[in-house]
């Protein structure tokens, strides 16, 4: 009787007739045949081949993220940041008040003059009260409230209305609206105009202090309103320190 050998070197040929549903302690030994390619290469060329493929993946990718990288850093840094900021409404805003207040206090100057008052004192606190307007002009047409604008134009209304008796002082109105002093027009003048201008109750500087006045309100207002917050997150504003609890 012969025995026949089958030309098979593979370690699972042993084993291979197993039933693996047998329980038998030595099922599932087909596991011989991963030994065997491991054994003969294959398995690390396919591993190889994986990881050096995923390696220049990788290499690509990083590649790439740098490259986005800096081009967005390059877009930030030549980004350019808006002319106008709240901090710039905020210093105009300031300014406004700020001017409108000095026009008050040069208002004041002129009604709280005495009847012997000499002209050089006389023509010094007309001649403030020209630059303290011409300023108001300036910073209050700088804002972007229109309720200081409406204020504003009631001044120049109020001025252009009493045209005649500011020009019988040496004050005249320019094209642009602001106000200029000759000084010998003044001199030459009846010093009485400058009581009923600037002294009377229903003058026509009552009519300005009251526009003034609402002006240098409403810019404080506004300035706070821009400058709300503070660098370190705390609540600014008029309200006081109820929005700076975080209970």
């Amino acid at each position: 009787m012969g025995i026949s050998i089958q030309s098979r070197n593979d370690y699972s040929y042993l084993f291979n007739s197993m039933n693996k549903n047998s329980g038998n302690s030595l099922s599932g030994m087909n596991w011989l045949s991963d030994y065997n390619s491991i054994k003969s290469g294959s398995y690390g060329k396919l591993m190889k081949a994986y990881y050096s493929s995923a390696a220049e993946e990788s290499s690509s990718s990083k590649s790439a993220s740098k490259t986005d990288s800096t081009s967005i850093l390059s877009k930030l840094t030549d980004h350019k940041a808006p002319a106008t900021t709240a901090s710039d409404e905020a210093k105009a805003f300031n300014k406004a008040a700020a001017s409108a207040d000095a026009l008050q206090s040069s208002i004041k100057d002129l009604s709280s003059l005495k009847d012997d008052a000499d002209d050089n004192k006389i023509y010094d606190s007309l001649n403030k009260y020209v630059k303290n307007y011409n300023s108001v002009l300036d910073t209050a047409a700088a804002t972007t409230d229109k309720a200081i604008t409406n204020r504003l134009t009631s001044i120049k209304s109020a001025t252009a209305s009493n045209e005649k008796a500011l020009g019988g002082l040496g004050i005249s109105i320019g094209s642009d609206g602001k106000l200029s002093i000759n000084k010998d027009t003044f001199d030459a003048a009846d010093k009485s105009g400058v009581k009923d201008l600037f002294a009377e109750k229903r003058s026509y500087a009552s009519n300005v202090n009251v526009s003034a006045a609402m002006i240098q309100s409403t810019a404080n207002y506004d300035s706070a309103r821009e400058s709300t917050y503070t660098a370190t997150g705390t609540y600014s504003a008029v309200t006081g320190s109820l929005w700076d609890s975080t209970t």
